[in-house]
């Protein structure tokens, strides 16, 4: 008996043929919560980007705190999974464990351990906590954490319009400093940076892309969250962001189906040459960062580029000494003559971590890109969507300092637990398939 993947068993079972050894469907998934938790973890994903909403004179945001609640629930119910990674589940672990170890590790011979603390405290967080709260929940409720992130990726970014629109750098600093609008107009919204909320702008595009091309959001929704999140995108006028978006967006395209590549990215780049040719309206930040940038092949238009070319040349430079024992944690910026630390995570973990952390670094991220193609071979819309949210998470790690804020990765771990969570099903209606295949051969046997 043969039956199309994805088709319940139940519809193609002949007289002969034995009930499913288990149900296939989410309701019965041993890891399905709590209507509460679901809830939490729904929330937490809707303020994910929100950064400013967050506590007094905290470094934690309410999404973490949402977070830290759903992970005590699951814990306490004896829920929580700690398979992040399903198979590759080791090497991200084992990574993080490196990683972490020997920034200690250099950090102790420094003679400076306490600064390893709260920075390994925060990569903890977000590198397993946060996967780990993920992974505990059923697929409908990914989805749904899902299209949360990117509605509120579309708020936020109406609000920063907003303010555009009516109110001046000079009347909203005295309230909230340069964190949603910056001296220079470039749009931090919510976010509460320029980079950040281009980096969130292009998580969510690629959310919403494969929501839309999932039939899971209205064609009409996603056009309004579509338009405002490249709106908030351009207002952000963020380099980085957009050749982030550019590559990351082409390549779910083109792993996706090529078809949709041709479909969707070939007008959209047409329709944005033909505008920027005509001479349409564009943000005074992003004409002079982005567009002046691309048009002159001039990367010292595109914001601090050359400044941060020099640190990196200076990295590996330093990296040469610190290969054995690094630095230690948070040290570089005190070696560096402009007391700045390079903005390249790879080279930063490198000089303060030594090798050792380098490679656990490297090993996270390998897992990530052997994850999406192994989804990719049972999913392709999901093995598309995980391999551009990781390049895109690839590209920030070369131009970004610790990453420890849950803004950087939660997107992608949200990406990849919801591919898990299809992953799983499918399998298991596999198996079940398998096991009812073999029970009818069985009974055939015995009635000849």
């Amino acid at each position: 008996m043969q039956v199309a993947r994805g088709r319940h068993p139940v519809a193609e079972r002949g007289p002969l043929d034995p009930a499913p050894s288990r149900p296939v469907r989410d309701r019965y998934d041993p890891y399905r919560t709590s209507m509460a938790n679901r809830l939490i973890v729904i929330a937490a994903c809707f303020f994910l980007p929100w950064q400013l909403v967050r506590l007094p004179q905290n470094n934690l945001s309410v999404s973490d705190i949402l977070f830290a609640s759903a992970c005590v629930i699951l814990l306490l119910s004896g829920k929580l999974r700690v398979d992040v990674f399903g198979k590759l589940t080791l090497f991200w672990i084992g990574g993080l464990a490196l990683m972490l170890g020997a920034l200690l590790v250099s950090s102790l011979v420094s003679g400076d351990p306490d600064r390893w603390m709260p920075v390994a405290a925060q990569y903890l967080f977000a590198l397993l906590v946060i996967p780990m709260v993920l992974r505990s929940c059923d697929r409908l409720t990914l989805q749904t954490a899902v299209t949360a992130f990117v509605v509120a990726v579309a708020i936020s970014q109406l609000i920063g319009l907003l303010i555009i629109q009516f109110l001046t750098y000079d009347q909203i600093a005295p309230y909230v400093g340069q964190t949603v609008l910056s001296g220079n107009g470039r749009l931090g919204t919510l976010t509460g940076e320029p980079n950040s909320n281009g980096a969130v702008c292009v998580y969510a595009l690629i959310m919403l892309l494969h929501c839309t091309m999932d039939r899971r959001m209205p064609i009409r929704v996603a056009v309004v969250c579509g338009g405002l999140i490249i709106a908030g995108l351009i207002a952000s006028a963020s380099f980085s962001a957009v050749a982030s978006g550019v590559l990351a967006i082409s390549l779910f395209l083109v792993l996706g189906r090529f078809a949709n590549f041709v479909r969707f990215a070939v007008p959209m780049a047409l329709f944005a040459v033909a505008y920027v040719w005509a001479g349409g309206p564009l943000p005074k930040p992003f004409e002079e960062r982005v567009v002046a940038a691309i048009a002159t092949g001039d990367m010292d238009k595109a914001g601090t580029f050359t400044g941060r070319t020099h640190l990196v040349a200076e990295a590996w430079q330093m990296a040469n000494d610190n290969m054995l024992i690094g630095l230690g944690t948070d040290r570089y910026r005190e070696v560096n003559p402009e007391g700045l630390p390079v903005h390249n995570l790879h080279l930063l973990v490198l000089n303060e971590g030594g090798a050792v952390a380098s490679l656990g670094l490297s090993a996270m991220l390998i897992s990530m890109g052997l994850t999406s193609l192994l989804i990719w071979r049972n999913h392709r819309l999901d093995g598309a969507a995980c391999a551009a949210i990781t390049l895109a998470f690839l590209f920030y790690t070369m131009s970004i300092p610790h990453m420890f804020a849950r803004i950087w990765i939660g997107p992608a771990l949200i990406v990849f637990a919801l591919a898990f969570a299809r992953y799983e099903r499918a399998t298991r209606l596999d198996s079940s398939l398998m096991v009812g295949s073999r029970s009818a051969r069985d009974a055939q046997r015995a009635t000849e």
